[in-house]
């Protein structure tokens, strides 16, 4: 499965940053793609958008618990809201001034794990318009096989 969602309605050029595995060795997998405007930086990212695909048989639910252990450890004061989609997917907005970051993101479950796109930005650069944006993009996401083509 991947995530299929429509980036042309950011008409901006993404670039992408990184792409991460954690490898074999655990008995979860995690694969994640970093994309930031052209010409950032990951490194000093103002602005991101990446793809997580973790191949895994938690749940959403003990997933979502287990990263907001992490960041209440990181940000006791961190703003946390959770919005359950009759689909099953669960959208989480977050801010956390320590660790200079506010963002989206939506985790849908499939048979093989849990796929994530998220949207982040640095607070101090939020754009009330920009943000709605990706609310958007993020909202309309959905689950395609591998051997789909996205439709837009």
């Amino acid at each position: 499965m991947k995530i299929s969602f429509p980036l042309n309605k950011d008409s901006r050029p993404w670039a992408l940053a990184d792409s991460l595995t954690n490898g074999p060795a655990g008995t979860v997998i995690v694969f994640t793609d970093e994309w930031v405007p052209r010409g950032d930086s990951i490194e000093a990212w103002k602005e991101m958008f990446d793809v997580k695909t973790i191949l895994t048989r938690d749940s959403v639910r003990e997933h979502l618990d287990t990263w907001k252990a992490m960041l209440a450890q990181v940000d006791p004061k961190a703003e946390v809201k959770e919005e359950k989609g009759a689909d099953g997917t669960i959208t989480v907005t977050y801010t956390s001034i320590a660790a200079n970051e506010t963002g989206i993101s939506r985790y849908l479950k499939a048979g093989d794990g849990i796929y994530i796109l998220s949207y982040r930005v640095r607070p101090n650069l939020k754009k009330d318009e920009t943000v709605k944006l990706w609310r958007e993009i993020i909202s309309s996401a959905t689950l395609i096989s591998n051997h789909e083509k996205k439709k837009d």
